[in-house]
């Protein structure tokens, strides 16, 4: 991400984790989108997720575990909002799955669980934001 709140992706993009709209490798920075609003920028293994100025979560790329927390296992190949919230402080995105801070400083999980990673007491994967 840039000072002037654009953010800029490059690399691997097999499942559109770039947010490009496609799923061609980058080898050079290019731009996602116009939009010039990102305070935070995480990247996963094969997914990306950001917080925008207004609080706001967006999520993209690889979803067979549910990371992008939308409800579904869908892959999305731009930025596509999680929710409705306006009050994300902290992401963190992490093999396939995703953890997140609100502004009440209460964590949020989502995305596979095989190993118990989203620290809720068992190994179900978790297609939406769960509190932990």
């Amino acid at each position: 991400m840039r000072t002037d709140g654009s953010p800029w992706c490059w690399g691997d993009n097999d499942y559109g984790q770039l947010g490009l709209g496609d799923r061609t490798d980058r080898r050079v920075p290019t731009r996602v989108g116009t939009d010039l609003d990102w305070v935070k920028i995480s990247t996963g293994w094969k997914h990306t997720c950001g917080v925008r100025s207004d609080r706001s979560l967006w999520c993209w790329g690889l979803n067979s575990s549910g990371a992008l927390g939308l409800g579904d296992t869908t892959d999305r190949l731009v930025p596509t909002r999680v929710g409705t919230d306006l009050d994300w402080a902290k992401i963190s995105a992490d093999g396939a799955y995703t953890c997140g801070v609100r502004a009440n400083r209460s964590l949020w999980c989502w995305g596979g669980n095989f190993k118990g990673q989203l620290g809720l007491g068992d190994r179900t994967d978790r297609l939406v934001p769960t509190r932990v």
